[in-house]
Parts: structure tokens; sequence; C-alpha cells
């Protein structure tokens, strides 16, 4: 790094994936500063971009040299981030005089960075001069890395190299030994680089959502050829199932995740049968398995489509499932669809059966049953939130058409004739015809839709 007047500050180094074009944004790792690439020079000439392999020099905006050392990386934002743990393939020196130790603290030295860190090795306790082993490195200070960067390490207080290797993986976690059976067959995949071993392992270990062979790529540095050429032969065998422009999914997990979605919203009917739906947030709550959002949809979308669930008001729910009432509750129930039928044509409100028994029952409670009940298609509901029952509404939709057919059409005007009360009732009852597709409005006049 140079800093010279009236040009500021110059990062010099070597491309080593991607190219980079002037005015590109970057990021400056692993402090993570936002900068530009003002201009561009290679080979002692100024240009407008670098390529892999090409030395450069990186004219920086707004960056001064003081934020800068040596071993920083410059990356295209969103592709490298900071991090102090790494899962590496390690390779001991056959000239090594002695064996590393688990746990045993070592100086890293990745790309153009030196750093201290401590090796775990995974499944043993030491590793000996030749011997080859999986390790994770856990970083006194972050470093900018990604999957197949090449390093070598030395003891803390002997410049000599005693081993080296490759990134395999950037962990999210420390490994434990109680994760060792599912963390060391997915390194060892990756360490062997068998393609087909490695997609089982990458898809049992995000069986979560949805996967691109993008995905896996970037995650292990290898060949997204060979990944989109796996997947693809997976999905026509039928063992997974892919969903264009987002990713592919185990056929066996997918099944698996719509039976747990299905039971996990009866259980919850079950328990309160007056829950009328659950919504996507709240089965995802519900849910043993954390499914990412767009899989979740999917998921529910295709349960739809199957006759599984029903959608309603923005939430889903069983066709026919039926809830465990209490006793007092059916026997509410009763009453309301008793009520329903006397009433007729009159549509009636949870305020009138409240006040018609004295105030006996919670109005809360009726309001909720009431609901309940029409979303079990046992009654018509109302925009003012008044009820019938289906035999008033077939009732009212003949006595309407019956009208239509004598006199043309209808208006608010003649509800006192239709349905025996004014406009105050006819409202809400036209308008219910009109959203069901049993009459259309043209201005005040009502006809019969298609008929």
């Amino acid at each position: 790094m140079k800093s010279f007047a009236g040009f500021g500050t110059v990062a010099s180094g070597t491309v080593l994936s991607g190219t980079i074009r002037q005015d590109d944004w970057l990021h400056l790792l692993p402090s993570c500063i936002e900068t530009r690439a003002r201009s561009l020079e290679t080979h002692h000439r100024k240009g407008h971009e670098a390529f892999p392999g090409q030395r450069v020099g990186i004219n920086l905006h707004k960056v001064s040299l003081k934020e800068i050392n040596r071993g920083m990386v410059l990356a295209k934002p969103g592709t490298v981030n900071p991090t102090y743990i790494l899962n590496v393939d390690l390779h001991m020196l056959q000239s090594a005089k002695n064996p590393i130790r688990n746990r045993q603290r070592v100086k890293l030295y990745l790309g153009t960075s030196i750093t201290n860190a401590m090796a775990v090795i995974m499944e043993k306790e030491q590793l000996e001069p030749g011997e080859r082993g999986l390790v994770q490195f856990r970083i006194m200070k972050p470093v900018a890395a990604l999957p197949k960067d090449p390093f070598v390490i030395s003891p803390l207080n002997v410049n000599t190299v005693i081993a080296g290797g490759k990134i395999l993986e950037i962990p999210h976690e420390k490994y434990r030994k109680v994760k060792a059976r599912a963390v060391t067959p997915y390194l060892t995949a990756l360490q062997s680089g068998d393609i087909k071993e490695f997609v089982d392992r990458f898809f049992s270990r995000n069986y979560k959502r949805l996967i691109t062979a993008r995905d896996i790529s970037q995650a292990t540095g290898l060949s997204f050829t060979g990944f989109e050429a796996e997947i693809s032969s997976r999905v026509g065998k039928g063992e997974f199932i892919y969903f264009k422009g987002q990713g592919a999914f185990k056929k066996n997990y997918y099944n698996s995740g719509k039976k747990e979605i299905l039971n996990t919203i009866e259980n919850v009917i079950r328990q309160n049968p007056l829950k009328k739906n659950l919504n996507a947030a709240e089965i995802a709550g519900k849910l043993e398995t954390s499914f990412d959002e767009a899989l979740l949809q999917k998921m529910l979308s295709e349960l739809c489509g199957e006759g599984s669930l029903m959608k309603i008001d923005g939430g889903f729910q069983f066709q026919n499932l039926k809830g465990k009432f209490s006793e007092q509750r059916q026997q509410l129930i009763t009453l309301l669809l008793d009520y329903a039928q006397k009433s007729g044509v009159v549509p009636f409100s949870a305020d009138t059966i409240w006040k018609l028994h004295d105030k006996k029952f919670e109005k809360d409670e009726i309001q909720k049953l009431l609901n309940y009940l029409y979303f079990q298609k046992k009654l018509i509901r109302l925009s003012d939130r008044r009820f019938l029952s289906l035999d008033a509404l077939e009732e009212i939709k003949k006595n309407v058409k019956k009208f239509i057919l004598q006199k043309g059409s209808i208006t608010l005007a003649d509800s006192k004739e239709i349905l025996g009360y004014g406009r105050w009732g006819g409202v809400p009852v036209f308008d219910y015809l009109d959203k069901i597709g049993f009459t259309s409005r043209k201005g005040n006049e009502r006809v019969l839709q298609n008929r």
C-alpha cells in the first residue's frame, strides 16, 4: 500500500478471481470499509479493467493510508465476509520434526495475511508428520477468505513451515465433538472432491431451503457446471424437485415437510376450534422444521392446489376439519343455528342474540361462534356483520329472481316488498347477491347476471 500526493491511497496486488473495472464499488476486508476503484494501473499502464492473474494498482476513493494494513483484501460487495473460523484440509509435512497437537496454537499464513490461530483437530488428538486430517482454525483476528484458498502454518515461535493445505468451508459455528457425525462426513466428501457424495451431504445439511448449483459452487469454490449437471440428473430421476429460477429440494424432504404442515395446522385447530385459520407466519412459528419463507409458501400453495388446505382471509384451514367443543359451546352453537332458521330472511347479529337471551352469554363468544359457523359454511355473513341461514339465502334469491323476471330489475326501494324490510337491511343483502354473482348492478338498478 502506498500514498501518492494528489492521488491518495493506492493498493497493489494480484487479481485472484473475477474482473475489476474502473469505478467498481469494493469492500476493504476485514475492516469492511466501502470504497471505489477510482483508477487502475496494470504493468505501469493505466487501464479500465484487470483480470485474474494480473498485477494491478488500484487508486482507492476516500481511504487513508492509516486505515490499511498488509494482508487486507479487496472484494466486490457481498462476495467475501470476514471470519474467525475456518474448516480446512491440513497436510503435515513429512519433514516436520514434531506432530501438531489438538488445540495447539500456530501461526497461519493466508494470502498475504499472518495471524495466530488455534488448531482444533476433528478426528484425532494429534497429526503426525506426513499425516492428513480435518482441522478447524479458530483465528485471533478476522480474515477474509474463500473455500479452496491455500495456506501454510508454522509453530508460534519458529519460522519454519510444518504443514499446509486448503480451506474447505467457512463455517458458521465452532466444531464440537457432539456434532461430528453431521460435520465430518460433509467435510470428507468435500475433501475427496466426490461431487455425487457431496451433493447428497450438502442437500441433507441444508434441508430447510431451496438450493441452486450456484449456492453450492460459492460455498465450496468447486465447479458450477459439475454441480449443475448432478442436480439436473437428480431432478430427472425424481429424487429432487426443481422450482424454476429458485432452486431444488429433496423430494422426500419436501413430502415430509408438507405432512408436517398439515399435522401442525390440524393440531392447532383441533385444540382451538374457534381458530378460523393460521397464517404463514403462525404456521412457521409452530413447525419443528424452520423452512425458509419461499419454500414454505410453495408447500402451502401446493397443498391448496391439491385440495388438502383452503385459503381463507389470508390464512389456511382444512375444508372439513372439526374441533371438539365443550358441551356449553355446543349448546350455544345449536341455539344459534336454530335462531338462524327461525329468523328467516331477516339478518341478525351477535348483539341480537345477546339481548334476546338477557345477556346470559358473552357477546364476544357469540360473535366468535357465528364467525366459526360462517367459515364452516353453515351461515351467510353479510358486510354489516349480520348473518343469514343458507335456507334464507335461497329464499331471498328465489324472491329476487321472480321480481326481476316480472319487472325487469330491482332497486333498493323494492327491498320492502321483496324482503319485508327497508333500505337499512336491504343494502348488505343486495350487495351480497352482487358479490356472489347472482345479480349485477347498473346504476341504481340490479339485474340477474348471466341468467
